[in-house]
């Protein structure tokens, strides 16, 4: 056929399948892939990829329906990973879908007219009863609905959560496993650099609640400390935040730490650049610790590489514990450290090796996780800590990604 390449392969393959199709009176459809090497004349395109294949489509004068993973995937997480079922990945919260506009503004006013709509997709690789889709779908697919069904500009976020009050109690009534993740608390902490302390911010995408937090770690009840608005934290503390209505707690307690330690913002180097996909290194001495979720903006990662980090104190100081955090997410190739060493130094030249563990991982932790190495030393004055960790290089022969390069991921070094 003369076919170049497998994008032309495939568009041979799919145009031949639509003439067959159209001649036996049907119009096709099929995921944005089929847009790769040319589009079949009549074919209809499902924007799965985001919304680049979708806006592509209605360009040509193809007719689209939008169904990006972010945020129409219902099978991603609808709260922070911790408090959730295990899922494939992602965050696609009740506010992200309500938020959803599925005719792309980089289309003109004729272009739109070929966006027919948009659609969930529920996958359940990780879902195996009808109650667990129940909990996925719901209230989220209530959200969709009104994205869909009302003009934009009747749109308003506050009068949904506040009408949603209401669908809550029809779930009730039908018996529905519907998912309460809107009513768990989202806590933002924006860190001041020049300040050394963090603003707390809460929020939740259930109407009428009231939140109610504890500082030390302990969970919160109806005598604990009542939101009022932002506030700042100038030392450590694990912030623990939940919704309560009537008096009850609904959803689940959120935790959030923010770390004031000596190293806080202070100037930091690497011996090697982290790959450009995670590679803010303030992100390693900011205070803020990440989720399970490689991607929620607190992770640094280096890609089939050790780790060699020096934080400069500003001043010699007496130091009795260091620690660093990092992830395990073995599907992902990210691999707890094989190794990880302490040293200190007054002047930035001549370090000394304060601890060295050997085994950071002593339980053999499989699943997917976050786990801090630790050095608790007599107390020595010092400046400089430098910090070096040794990847366990490429996947073990036990796991599918064997012989692959793996990646080790970090989210804050605590000294102490």
């Amino acid at each position: 056929e003369g076919l170049k390449d497998e994008h032309e392969l495939q568009s041979y393959f799919v145009q031949r399948m639509e003439k067959f199709a159209n001649k036996n009176g049907r119009i096709i459809i099929g995921w944005d892939e089929i847009l790769e090497g040319g589009l079949a004349p009549n074919a209809y395109v499902m924007s799965w990829r985001g919304t680049k294949g979708g806006i592509a489509a209605a360009k040509e004068k193809h007719y689209v329906v939008m169904s990006p993973g972010t945020p129409l995937y219902l099978d991603y997480y609808q709260a922070e990973r911790e408090l959730e079922p295990t899922t494939i990945h992602g965050y696609n919260p009740l506010s992200k879908v309500y938020a959803y506009d599925p005719t792309p503004s980089e289309l003109s006013a004729d272009e739109k007219k070929y966006i027919l709509g948009a659609q969930a997709n529920m996958w359940t690789e990780y879902i195996s009863t009808e109650e667990h889709v129940e909990y996925m779908v719901f209230p989220r697919i209530a959200a969709l609905s009104e994205v869909l069904w009302t003009p934009a500009k009747l749109k308003d976020w506050k009068s949904f959560q506040s009408r949603m009050k209401e669908q809550y109690k029809r779930y009730d009534a039908l018996g529905i496993n519907y998912a309460r993740s809107a009513f768990n608390v989202n806590q933002q902490l924006q860190v001041d650099t020049l300040n050394n302390r963090a603003t707390v911010t809460f929020e939740t995408d259930a109407a009428d609640v009231n939140i109610h937090y504890t500082l030390d770690g302990s969970d919160p009840s109806t005598r604990s400390q009542v939101y009022k608005g932002p506030f700042t934290l100038n030392r450590t503390a694990t912030v623990k935040a939940g919704s309560f209505v009537n008096g009850k707690l609904v959803g689940k307690v959120s935790t959030r730490n923010f770390e004031a330690h000596k190293g806080l913002n202070k100037s930091i180097t690497l011996a090697t650049p982290a790959n450009p996909s995670f590679a803010s290194k303030s992100k390693l001495v900011d205070g803020l610790k990440g989720s399970t979720d490689q991607y929620d903006g607190h992770w640094i990662g280096f890609l089939d590489t050790d780790v060699e980090a020096i934080i400069d104190l500003g001043k010699v100081q007496p130091i009795q514990r260091m620690s660093t955090n990092f992830m395990q997410h073995i599907g992902y190739r990210i691999f707890l450290p094989v190794q990880v060493e302490y040293a200190l130094s007054v002047d930035g030249i001549r370090y000394v090796t304060v601890d060295t563990i050997d085994d950071p991982n002593p339980l053999g932790a499989e699943g997917i996780t976050t786990h801090e190495v630790a050095a608790t030393i007599p107390l020595t004055r010092a400046r400089f800590v430098k910090v070096k960790v040794r990847s366990v290089g490429v996947s073990p022969d036990k796991y599918p990604s064997a012989g692959q390069k793996t990646w080790l991921m970090l989210d804050e070094i605590v000294v102490e």
